[in-house]
């Protein structure tokens, strides 16, 4: 509770997400409903030029995140020809965006709907829907598509990894707490008894709880059970 009140007294527009979205709002920023942003405190979002920065929907701002306005650069040739040239353009980020950890997005960005932002990129340029960003200069690297295909193809092998690590680590056989959210709805039954048991895990920043249980709900496991997920990794 003391912690928590210091907070809000040494960061009174950053002490927790919405209260920085809410603070970036009273500053003219256009923000979409239900955008997260993690880690406010280490995110830099340029208010100088407010109004021509939107951010969609469904937004995912990782903590070291930079987006600007403007680019102070130009103050350089202006010591030398005598004038300032431009150094302002608007920036939009559509709905459903992931931007990773210490991405910057310069001035002059726009960036469609639903894109990944891979960590560490630069952005500048305009960007189609249903891309994965990625580099330094960044560039379209894969569609969506392609990247959820990949991502599918994978899971298991993926989900086999973490429980052997759990079980080389442990010592034992790993739980499906312990497994977490990222593969549950491969091995455990899709029934609101199983949401019932885990209601953690139907619980996502940035995301619509119903539209996160329908999808459980009206799809299937890739395995029978946990016991037969154990049983592909060799766990017995």
């Amino acid at each position: 509770m003391f912690k928590q009140l210091l907070k809000r007294l040494v960061f009174p527009h950053s002490y927790s997400g919405e209260a920085y979205k809410n603070w970036l709002r009273k500053c003219g920023v256009e923000i979409g409903e239900h955008t997260e942003v993690f880690s406010p405190n280490h995110t830099m979002i340029d208010v100088n030029r407010k109004y021509i920065l939107t951010i969609g929907d469904y937004c995912k701002i990782t903590s070291g995140v930079t987006i600007l306005t403007h680019d102070y650069s130009r103050s350089i040739p202006a010591r030398v020809y005598g004038e300032y040239v431009g150094g302002a353009l608007p920036v939009k980020i559509g709905d459903n965006v992931f931007i990773g950890q210490n991405a910057t997005i310069l001035m002059g960005t726009t960036i469609g709907n639903n894109c990944i932002v891979g960590a560490g990129a630069v952005v500048k340029g305009t960007f189609p829907d249903n891309v994965v960003i990625a580099g330094n200069p960044a560039r379209v690297v894969c569609t969506l598509e392609e990247f959820y295909n990949k991502s599918k193809q994978r899971v298991a092998d993926d989900a086999k990894r973490c429980a052997l690590a759990i079980y080389e680590r442990t010592g034992r056989r790993p739980t499906v707490e312990e497994m977490c959210d990222s593969y549950i709805e491969l091995y455990m039954p899709h029934t609101k008894e199983t949401i019932d048991a885990y209601p953690g895990m139907f619980v996502r920043a940035a995301d619509d709880a119903d539209r996160i249980v329908n999808d459980f709900l009206n799809s299937k496991p890739t395995f029978e059970s946990f016991e037969a997920f154990l049983e592909y990794c060799g766990i017995q």
